[in-house]
């Protein structure tokens, strides 16, 4: 599990690169309010901050129950929707300590999502349209799964295996 002091760093390191802000604000939102109020904006409050957790179960159950949602927008060629599912695996998975580089994105990231899928034991044929293309007008076979240097992890020690037994319905953002 990362510490608040790793994920400050992080998110200072990928600020600048961040264009669009989800990458930091998933790992923000992992602080407790005090560490993570440095990056909030002035008004929000202890109150109303609800810390989400970090430790290797909570965030494979995130990926997990976010992929069908990040599928239908690859499925959709919803492309900024489509690149942003991206940006929170990236950052989900540097939470369970994998510094990934998704490559290039292509097919509305449907290589990276298939790799990530893989990784977790998600059924992402169940989700894919099959129709693998890189504009809203054409139509391409499914390719393989991007080499983006992830491993299984479905046999990290780190995860366990009955965390993907968690919902595999919902995801928004």
């Amino acid at each position: 599990m990362r510490t608040d002091d790793e994920i400050i760093a992080r998110v200072k390191a990928i600020t600048p690169l961040d264009h669009f802000g989800f990458k930091a604000s998933d790992l923000v939102a992992t602080l407790p309010f005090e560490t993570a109020s440095q990056f909030l904006d002035r008004n929000a409050n202890a109150w109303s901050w609800e810390q989400a957790p970090r430790d290797a179960d909570a965030v494979l159950a995130r990926i997990v129950s976010y992929l069908p949602f990040a599928w239908r927008n690859a499925n959709n060629r919803r492309g900024l929707s489509a690149m942003r599912s991206l940006d929170h695996m990236t950052a989900w998975l540097w939470l369970l300590g994998h510094d990934v580089d998704l490559g290039r994105y292509t097919h509305y990231g449907k290589p990276q999502l298939r790799a990530i899928s893989e990784a977790v034991g998600f059924d992402w044929a169940a989700h894919d349209d099959g129709n693998w293309t890189n504009n809203e007008l054409e139509s391409g076979a499914v390719l393989p799964a991007a080499d983006i240097g992830l491993p299984s992890l479905m046999t990290n020690s780190v995860v366990k295996p009955q965390s993907l037994s968690e919902s595999t319905e919902g995801g928004e953002q």
